[in-house]
């Protein structure tokens, strides 16, 4: 082992060990320890950057490079939803789908316009916000009728609007890794529904 080696495992074993967990997402994928703590942004204040946070080692990872981008960030889209949805109280989630072709589904059960508003927020605040970095793209379509369901749940309220789009966020962010893991279950389902029973 080099000096320089071994300075970079004293850095790998002086790290807390969510960020030795980070790390080791990436050195699972084959990378080096150096490459590893590089790639995983341990090292300064930032924010981590997880596997899953890139899109192409994501899909190299998970769907062995055969990824179409439209469809990801559709996957993501719909997951949003639901795992928003599954977190509010009085929801109930019934079904998930994200269609090969384009667009996507999530079908919910709650008597409250600020619960409906608060899931049909979810997904903008995903994709425009927290996912702005990785797909960059956004979600050309499927925002757009979102954003009308957001409006006719809140009557249009400026207020409930945020609040709806603040509660979104939080959640999400919150529940980060869910929404890619359940992402990628609607990925690996090809466009059949994901069905909740609700």
């Amino acid at each position: 082992m080099t000096s320089s080696d071994a300075l970079v495992r004293q850095m790998y074993e002086e790290l807390d060990a969510r960020d030795r967990a980070v790390v080791d997402e990436w050195r699972g994928l084959g990378n080096d320890l150096f490459t590893s703590l590089m790639r995983a942004r341990v090292l300064g204040d930032g924010p981590r950057r997880h596997v899953a946070d890139d899109i192409h080692e994501f899909a190299r990872r998970s769907w062995s490079g055969d990824y179409d981008v439209e469809f990801r960030t559709t996957c993501e889209h719909e997951a949003a939803h639901a795992v928003v949805a599954r977190h509010l109280p009085g929801v109930t989630l019934v079904d998930v789908v994200a269609r090969l072709g384009g667009g996507g589904l999530t079908r919910f059960r709650t008597p409250s316009d600020q619960a409906s508003a608060t899931v049909y927020a979810a997904a903008d605040q995903w994709v425009h916000g927290l996912r702005c970095h990785v797909l960059p793209a956004g979600n050309r379509f499927g925002c757009g009728d979102d954003r009308q369901r957001l409006l006719r749940h809140t009557g249009g309220d400026p207020f409930r609007i945020r609040e709806a789009e603040t509660k979104a966020f939080r959640i999400l962010r919150e529940n980060h890794t869910e929404v890619l893991a359940f992402a990628e279950l609607l990925g690996q389902a090809n466009g059949e529904p994901m069905t909740f029973g609700g």
